[in-house]
């Protein structure tokens, strides 16, 4: 399993919100935390659920102690769905995931009016910005916004050296949190 061969928090990609029994072709939320997983995402614009699902997988990630972040698509959404206490939101915009073009760069006022309005709900829900991070400059950048941290993956998953491109994420996104965070 992956999270026995690596130094690094694993959050899976989804959970239902059902209980152990039935649910055949369902991601269990025991089963995800008995592979590893750290925590889970919920809501991800390629795996899109309503409110009460979201709900739902809030309440059993809790249940079994994973952490939680919620996928957003709107600073608006981000906002209403704070509500509801996940660890982290990441707000996302659509048009921007996969892209390789920086939320930092291309969509600055999203990226800064989904930090404010998820603060103004409740400022300890921590803010992640993703959707076209390539570097760790886009990382650093969105720190710099005022964010708590980032997301990243078509980059990761397509780089020749993964590794390197990590450590590159990791050290800028320290050195803009001394920056900015003291």
């Amino acid at each position: 399993m992956i999270a026995e061969e690596v130094d690094i928090p694993i959050f899976a990609p989804n959970i239902d919100p059902i209980r152990p029994g039935r649910g055949f072709g369902h991601d269990l939320p025991e089963a995800v935390k008995e592979a590893g997983a750290l925590g889970i995402m919920i809501n991800h614009f390629e795996r899109k659920k309503t409110l009460s699902e979201i709900d739902g997988c809030l309440e059993r990630a809790r249940e079994v102690g994973l952490y939680t972040i919620i996928c957003c698509d709107t600073p608006r959404s981000a906002a209403a769905l704070a509500k509801l206490k996940p660890d982290a939101i990441l707000s996302e915009l659509p048009s921007l995931i996969g892209s390789m073009r920086s939320i930092s760069k291309e969509m600055k006022e999203f990226a800064i009016e989904s930090i404010k309005l998820v603060k103004e709900v409740d400022e300890k829900v921590l803010v992640l910005l993703g959707a076209g991070i390539t570097c760790g400059e886009d990382v650093a950048e969105v720190i710099r916004l005022g964010a708590d941290g980032s997301g990243a993956s078509r980059a990761i998953c397509e780089s020749k050296d993964p590794k390197t491109l990590l450590e590159d994420i990791s050290e800028k996104m320290e050195e803009a949190w001394k920056q900015v965070k003291g």
